[in-house]
């Protein structure tokens, strides 16, 4: 019973570290793109030049960076909340039985 307590524990902490991570990551998205919003032309120019702001596909840099990052952040979103893909979730699961299996052998050798 006591075993079960711990692992159910384990998965809890675990969970709120994910849970954690994400806020986390939400944080330093909104800090980076919001000085990347702010400093676009500034940075376009200290990159590319004065000529730099007349190529508009030049401009949407920034654009892009945004629409990137928070497709990752929804990837993150859904994994941080338990919404993992079964791909994921076998993955893990195949690692885990192959870290016990490395166990018991360097035990029994």
């Amino acid at each position: 019973m006591e075993n079960i307590a711990h692992t159910q524990l384990k998965r809890a902490k675990q969970r709120v570290e994910r849970i954690k991570s994400f806020y986390n990551h939400v944080v330093v998205f909104v800090l980076i793109n919001g000085v990347l919003l702010l400093l676009k032309d500034e940075i376009t120019i200290a990159i590319f030049g004065e000529e730099g702001l007349s190529i508009p596909k030049l401009m949407d840099w920034v654009n892009w960076n945004l629409y990137i990052w928070m497709g990752i952040l929804t990837i993150h979103a859904l994994i941080a909340f338990g919404k993992r893909p079964s791909f994921m979730r076998k993955w893990e699961a195949r690692q885990i039985n192959k870290y016990i299996e490395q166990d018991k052998s360097e035990t029994y050798n």
